[in-house]
Order: C-alpha cells, then structure tokens, then sequence
C-alpha cells in the first residue's frame, strides 16, 4: 500500500480503549472491501480472521441475524441449519 505503518493506522483504523480495529467493520463500510471480495484478504487483519466467530455474533442471536444480512456464509449456514 506503500504506506508506512504510522501512515497506515492513522488513515485506516480506531483506537477504541488498547484496542485498534480497522475503520468502518462497526457499520459495514471496511475501506478495504471491493464490489465482490476484501482486497487485502491474504493480510487481512485477525478481526477479519475471526468473523464472524466474534463473541457478539455467538452470544446474541439478534446481532448473528444481523450479520447474515451482509455476509453470505452466516445466511447459508442459518438457512440449512433448520
């Protein structure tokens, strides 16, 4: 991205508390997807890694529903599950 990783954090991610996460996840904006797949997908960050296995998605059905409606492998996966 021939950015320095100053640069980088500065221009793509929140510090929330010690946490850093990427700008935008919260309300489904990540500067980082494109029209049909993540464009750093092989350096995507573990927050990325980790979905949609985040306690909130696990814990609340509401906040699963959620994000089934934008992330087709949860909407697959509660669709067949019935």
């Amino acid at each position: 991205m021939d950015l320095s990783a100053e640069e980088f954090l500065k221009k793509y991610t929140v510090k929330e508390g010690r946490r850093v996460r990427v700008a935008g996840l919260y309300d489904k904006k990540c500067s980082f997807y494109k029209p049909d797949a993540c464009s750093v997908y092989e350096a995507r960050p573990s927050q990325c890694r980790s979905f949609p296995y985040w306690l909130e998605n696990m814990k609340y059905e509401d906040r699963l529903m959620e994000a089934s409606e934008y992330c087709p492998g949860i909407r697959a996966k509660i669709e067949n599950r019935g």
